[in-house]
């Protein structure tokens, strides 16, 4: 038995030694997409409505993914209410050129699933258009970078289109309060970066 219980300890220290370099070559790689051209955005009718990437042309946004449950479990709302608060905190004290779009897994912020709306203390804090991700693979699947917001992260692309900021991590206050001193990346656009072995 002890023999067995050696095995399956190194086994795991393995595993999570092999999802901390991932992790640490996942930070590299999305890091070097700071510079370069936003590709387009897909979404869908499953998606909240009102997103026309034609209105955002000349802004800053913050494509911002959130944590807001899923199928099974609902969202932590103390949680997701105060960080929807820092969020609009600082949407408010930003000017006109400054737009969010949410990307969530959250069944509630999906109208065609017919769920429960979205619970009215933290449905004027997401005025905003958000995607779905529950439907985001295959051929749907949103493409790099913006792979790096099927969890919850940050992708901040400049008023010329170009991504100045990547926030590998649930996004805080701090992050929210820092989006107003990142200015866009100079032009000309560097090419956008390949993971090692990709052609």
């Amino acid at each position: 038995m002890k023999p067995l219980l050696s095995i399956l300890a190194v086994a795991v220290i393995a595993v999570s030694t092999l999802a901390q370099e991932r992790s640490a070559e996942d930070a590299a790689y999305y890091k070097k997409w700071i510079g370069s051209k936003a590709p387009p955005i897909k979404c869908d009718q499953s998606d909240r409505t009102n997103f026309m990437e034609a209105n955002y042309k000349g802004k800053q946004i913050l494509l911002y993914s959130f944590d807001a449950g899923n199928f099974v479990d609902g969202p932590d709302l103390p949680r997701l209410t105060k960080e929807l608060q820092s969020l609009h905190e600082v949407r408010t004290g930003l000017t006109s050129s400054f737009a969010v779009i949410g990307f969530t897994r959250g069944v509630q912020w999906t109208p065609c699933f017919g769920t429960t709306n979205v619970p009215k203390e933290i449905d004027e804090l997401s005025r905003f258009p958000v995607i779905n991700l529950n439907n985001k693979r295959g051929e749907n699947a949103l493409g790099e970078p913006y792979e790096l917001l099927m969890f919850p992260s940050g992708i901040l692309i400049g008023t010329n289109g170009i991504i100045c900021a990547v926030f590998l991590h649930p996004m805080t206050a701090n992050d929210f309060k820092s989006i107003a001193s990142i200015s866009a990346c100079p032009e000309p656009p560097h090419e956008p970066p390949r993971r090692e072995g990709e052609k």
